[in-house]
């Protein structure tokens, strides 16, 4: 039986096309119901001409954001339109970590409105990093009938498998992890004092250096040798390298990577004991990698390896 959509209303028509398109229903609802925990001004609405975009506010005015699955693409599509000037955005997203998920700034429709664009695929990975950085933009910027008085150091660090594979609800979604702000303050200024550190050493160094569809931390030249530098500084060393590995082997050996290191450097901002340096070498050895350590000193005003 034929139904006429010009008679349903637009959440009906969106729930039509969620049956019709069910590997969204659950992901952009995950987005939705996270934002919503910061709304003040009532429910979420449907756009009666685009049935699958959520809208937080009113459409085509600053102060909204919107949510918009992107089934082309295998992507959801989050648009803020903040209340702040452009340069502040800019700024924002030049300094914005993040490796699965695309941001940008746009205009919007109405050509006029400063817009941060979020993109992300559909998988565990990309939905947790949208919603750290859904919570890093609600924080930074002001929007209308948003509040963000529980967003100080609540941003949050893993999202639950089952959130995604089975039912979704406000309490799963806003499981917070306090360390995520201060982790990623930490790593944001750790970066800074590594490369001054390699500047110290006349060695020129490039961060946040895009290749293909990933951004590495810090990458240099030493002589003939070219270095990727993963960073960070977690609670403790062995978190710090159970992180930088993984993202090191995908710019290493992911079939996209355009250039590979000649040295993989783990950059940890926390002193290792010995049983990190007996496991790095283990993995060093296991996986046959040009695997390279160094950590922050105490006085953070240099980096050393495990032999100094």
């Amino acid at each position: 039986m034929n139904i006429d959509e010009s008679k349903l209303s637009s959440s009906e028509l969106a729930a039509a096309w969620f049956r019709a398109n069910p590997s969204f229903e659950k992901s952009s609802n995950l987005l939705a119901i996270h934002i919503s925990t910061y709304y003040k001004a009532g429910t979420k609405k449907w756009r009666r001409d685009s049935p699958v975009k959520i809208v937080f506010g009113s459409n085509g005015e600053a102060g909204r954001i919107s949510v918009t699955p992107k089934p082309n693409q295998n992507k959801i599509k989050v648009r803020f339109v903040p209340l702040n000037k452009e340069d502040r955005i800019t700024s924002f997203i030049d300094t914005a970590r993040f490796q699965s998920i695309d941001i940008s700034l746009t205009k919007g429709q109405s050509k006029d409105l400063s817009t941060i664009e979020l993109v992300t695929p559909i998988d565990h990975t990309s939905l947790t990093e949208s919603l750290n950085m859904i919570d890093q933009i609600i924080n930074n910027f002001d929007f209308r009938d948003f509040d963000k008085k529980n967003l100080e150091f609540s941003t949050m660090l893993k999202l639950n498998e089952e959130a995604i594979t089975d039912a979704i609800t406000a309490t799963e979604i806003r499981r917070k992890c306090p360390e995520f702000n201060t982790m990623v303050l930490n790593e944001a200024q750790m970066e800074q004092r590594f490369q001054q550190w390699l500047q110290r050493q006349n060695i020129k160094c490039n961060a946040q250096d895009r290749d293909g569809l990933f951004r590495r931390d810090v990458t240099f030249t030493k002589g003939d040798i070219y270095t990727i530098a993963e960073l960070k500084h977690t609670s403790s060393t062995r978190q710090d390298i159970e992180a930088a590995i993984g993202q090191l082997l995908r710019y290493q050996l992911y079939p996209l990577a355009q250039k590979p290191g000649d040295e993989l450097l783990i950059v940890s901002g926390n002193i290792p004991e010995k049983e990190d340096i007996q496991w790095l070498k283990l993995i060093k050895e296991r996986l046959d990698l040009p695997l390279s350590f160094l950590y922050e000193s105490e006085g953070k005003n240099d980096f050393l390896s495990v032999e100094d």
